[in-house]
Parts: structure tokens; C-alpha cells; sequence
């Protein structure tokens, strides 16, 4: 007979045994519903009827507690990377779960790594007084600047690579010579290829794209790494996109 189990019903079942490995029974059904696991079908039925039992307080304290006791317990064993991205749209419970697990990097190896877009109203600014309170010495803020010119046009070359192979047969050594277009210039990459200069441009990002749309995309964009590859998907896919940059999407929101 064959596995009846879903994939989402798999995941729980290698939580619970996880949480059962530390001993943490009671934490199964508090952790399934945060991951969105079936509750009733992974947890023990003495720990699914009390979680059901429980009021929307009691349930959110636990979960936090659970939470960080299952951290607390994987520590033990290896140092933890907790990453979040996209920290720009966390909502409010979510951001009260960090704030209370942040006091974790003063008691065990864990380091937390929030990715977020800078906005005027910034939740993280609410975070980081908590990791202050908690750790100071541990925090450190790395912002992005805008890419160059250069930079970008490399990107939306590397993109553009990306796009068509994944579109057609295309072999291992094209692949990894697209996927390091990006980088500095360095020797060729694979024995009988052609020496590049510094500034040229990758034969694929002409074939793909004309020079107006390159153009247009790159003004647009305006270092903008995240524009720069949602306009260059939106555009190739766009019937006319060689013919008429005006095809070239105004926003991130009308792709």
C-alpha cells in the first residue's frame, strides 16, 4: 500500500516526532496550528483536548512558550539561524512572537536574520529596541544600496539567462556561466570560451531583449534588484516586448 498521507500531513508527522524527541508532547498541538499542520490528526487526543479547551490568550502564550523551549532544545544539539523574510509585512502577532523570542541570543547560539524592504513606518524599529533591551552588543544593521548601472545591467543580463533556460533545454555549462554573468570579471569560465572584456554585454540579454526595452527596464529600475527581475519576467512575457518597450510594465503592481 502506498503512503495516504498528504504532504502537509507528512510535515506534521516529522514535527511531532521532533517535539516528542525533546520530550515536548504537550507542545505539538500549540506548534501545528502555528505551522498550520492538522492539529487533531499529529497530537497526542490528551494534548489535542486541552488545546481545544484553551482560550485565544492561553493559546498564544503557549505557543510562545513552545516556541521557544523547541529553539531552547535544538540549541543544545547545533547554533540556529532563524530567518524572516519580507520582516516589511509583518503583521502585529507576529511581531510580538519576535520581541518575545529575542531575548533567546543572551542564553543560547542563535541568530536571528530579519530581511526587510526600509519604509517610513518601519516595524523593525519596534523589534530592535527589543534586541537592544535584550542584547546590544549582538545587533548589527546591514543596508543595501542601490545597484550601479553596471551592476544592474549584469543583474538583468543574469535574469534574462535565467528566464530562457528555464524556458528550453539548456545545459549544465551554459547554466553555471549564466548564473556568474553577475559577478566581477574574472577568467573565462570554461576551457575554450572566448575572452570577454569588462563591459561586454552577454550575448543573451541582446537576443532576448532589444536595446530599447534593456534601456527602459534599467531607467526604471533604477538599481532596483527586485524591479529590475519582476519587469524583465512581465516583459518576456509580453507577446510584442521586442517590438514596443512601452510593453515594459509601469509598476510592480500592474505586472
Amino acid at each position: 500500500m502506498g503512503n495516504d498521507k498528504t504532504p502537509c500531513e507528512g510535515m506534521g508527522v516529522r514535527l511531532r516526532d521532533e517535539l516528542t524527541r525533546f520530550g515536548m508532547e504537550s507542545a505539538i498541538p500549540y506548534l501545528a496550528d502555528f505551522l498550520s499542520f492538522p492539529i487533531d490528526t499529529i497530537s497526542p487526543q490528551a494534548e489535542a483536548k486541552k488545546y481545544h479547551t484553551d482560550t485565544a490568550e492561553q493559546i498564544r502564550y503557549r505557543t510562545f512558550m513552545s516556541l521557544r523551549d523547541w529553539l531552547t532544545n535544538m540549541a543544545d544539539i547545533h547554533p540556529i539561524i532563524f530567518v524572516i523574510e519580507d520582516f516589511h509585512w509583518v503583521d502585529k502577532p507576529t511581531l510580538e512572537l519576535l520581541k518575545y523570542l529575542a531575548g533567546l541570543v543572551a542564553k543560547i547560539p542563535i541568530m536571528f536574520l530579519y530581511v526587510q524592504r526600509r519604509w517610513h513606518e518601519n516595524p523593525f524599529d519596534e523589534l530592535t529596541a527589543a534586541i537592544h533591551d535584550a542584547h546590544s552588543e549582538g545587533y548589527q544593521q546591514i543596508d543595501l544600496n542601490r545597484l550601479s548601472r553596471e551592476q544592474s545591467r549584469r543583474l538583468l543580463s543574469q535574469i534574462c539567462s535565467n528566464l530562457e533556460c528555464a524556458n528550453s533545454v539548456c545545459d549544465a555549462k551554459t547554466k553555471f556561466a549564466a548564473v556568474h554573468e553577475v559577478t566581477t570579471p574574472q577568467p573565462p569560465l570554461l576551457r575554450g570560451t572566448a575572452e570577454r572584456s569588462e563591459h561586454s554585454t552577454p550575448k543573451v540579454i541582446t537576443d532576448v531583449l532589444s536595446t530599447d526595452i534593456q534601456r527602459h527596464i534599467l531607467d526604471k529600475a533604477n538599481g532596483n534588484p527586485f524591479y529590475l527581475e519582476e519587469m524583465a519576467r512581465a516583459s518576456m512575457q509580453s507577446a510584442s516586448f521586442s517590438q514596443h518597450y512601452g510593453r515594459v510594465p509601469y509598476s510592480i503592481q500592474s505586472v
